[in-house]
């Protein structure tokens, strides 16, 4: 991220406030900084910068000539997208993933930081330095509860540094999700960037080698695993509870379109995925994301090479990382 400092507020005045932001900036090189030298009249207030910081500042000049950055946010008190003192709180705010659980949901995104590193390594980069953290808000409410305390306690909602990543708790492959609707509009309304997973839950992304491991004895395990399920099948379905209804328990009103996915099923394999893999684990919301840990980058991008979007979990990455 790429933020220029125009010359008005270079003024003595304004040094101390300054200081605070053009370190920040420049510390471990966090963020990008553009200062157009040739328009600062008091070459003596450079030099009451600190002198490491007074190099920095060249060193980014000189990249930013060879570079061109096409997304630049300007930082005045006249007319910038940051006055200098949002500026600072904006710096210094740390960047945050706003996730349905940061425990366990966090299990899941630091295996795609370990296994697509090249992806990952400005992120990598922030969290290491602790400008990063992973925030709980809950479920889809909990989270638009979560933007809002948040937005209040800014008074500022372009001050907001996060992404927000959820499942999409769909039961069949739609396009349209009503379960997210509220979720969504509130991110459009605010411009708060979000992700949507395509598949039902981050459970339903464990490679299938990691899976099986599990208990490849196991009724469930064994038939998810088999080609008696198609991808489809095995993004939507509940891993944790199983479809739960048995087929003759199934009404024709009762949502019919999760009924339709697993139709093909003969009697046994129906049977076998009605129960889920709650029992394998003595705390399953706890246990199951640690698995992510044995997964490996090639597994991942097997359990998503037949989506919509095969490119899913490298595209999450590459945006949280446009936003750094």
């Amino acid at each position: 991220m790429w933020f220029e400092l125009k010359k008005d507020i270079f003024s003595d005045s304004h040094l101390m406030e300054l200081r605070k932001l053009i370190d920040t900036i420049c510390f471990k090189h966090k963020y990008n900084i553009f200062i157009d030298l040739t328009q600062i009249e008091s070459e003596g207030l450079l030099a009451n910068l600190y002198p490491e910081t007074a190099s920095n500042i060249i060193e980014f000049f000189n990249n930013y000539e060879n570079t061109s950055p096409k997304k630049v946010f300007t930082i005045s008190n006249i007319d910038g997208d940051f006055n200098l003192a949002d500026a600072i709180i904006y710096v210094d705010e740390k960047f945050e993933i706003i996730l349905e659980n940061d425990k366990y949901d966090g299990c899941f995104l630091d295996c795609l930081l370990k296994e697509f590193k090249k992806k990952s390594k400005k992120i990598n980069h922030f969290k290491d330095n602790n400008w990063l953290k992973y925030q709980n808000a809950g479920g889809a409410t909990g989270i638009i509860n979560t933007l809002q305390q948040k937005i209040k306690h800014l008074k500022n909602g372009k001050l907001l540094k996060c992404f927000v990543l959820v499942d999409s708790d769909l039961e069949f492959p739609s396009t349209n999700n009503p379960k997210r609707k509220d979720l969504e509009d509130f991110c459009i309304q605010n411009k708060i960037p979000i992700h949507i997973l395509e598949k039902r839950e981050i459970e339903n992304y464990l490679p299938l080698d990691v899976f099986e491991s599990i208990n490849p004895q196991n009724p469930f395990i064994s038939t998810f695993v088999s080609n008696k399920l198609s991808n489809e099948q095995r993004d939507y379905i509940d891993i944790e509870n199983g479809l739960v209804k048995k087929r003759k328990n199934w009404g024709n009103d009762y949502k019919k379109e999760v009924f339709q996915l697993f139709s093909n099923l003969n009697d046994i394999n129906f049977e076998n995925i009605t129960k889920g893999l709650n029992s394998e684990f003595g705390n399953f919301k706890k246990d199951y994301p640690q698995l992510f840990n044995k997964s490996s980058q090639l597994g991942l991008i097997d359990r998503t090479k037949h989506q919509n979007t095969p490119n899913e979990l490298q595209e999450i990455l590459e945006k949280i990382s446009k936003l750094l």
